[in-house]
């Protein structure tokens, strides 16, 4: 049988990424909201992204690699915990 390299399953998680963040903006945009509350909400929510992306990163990166930015954010935890 075929194993899946490494590669291949990071390019699907970060395809699965992209496509997560895209739908999630058009959801976004296009929800009845007053302008201000969804400024609110996409600020909130794109704190959350990089939050939550950096930490993905961070875990998929080599521990060698990672830079003291990543290992900084990645101790500091969500974006919920700041706020």
């Amino acid at each position: 049988m075929h194993k899946p390299d490494s590669n291949m399953t990071k390019t699907f998680a970060v395809g699965a990424l992209v496509g997560a963040v895209v739908g999630a903006a058009f959801a976004l945009l296009y929800a009845p909201k007053a302008g201000r509350e969804l400024r609110t909400d996409l600020r909130r929510q794109g704190g959350r992204l990089r939050t939550g992306t950096a930490q993905t990163v961070a875990r998929l990166t080599p521990s060698r690699w990672r830079t003291a930015q990543t290992r900084h954010t990645e101790e500091q935890g969500p974006a919920e915990k700041a706020a």
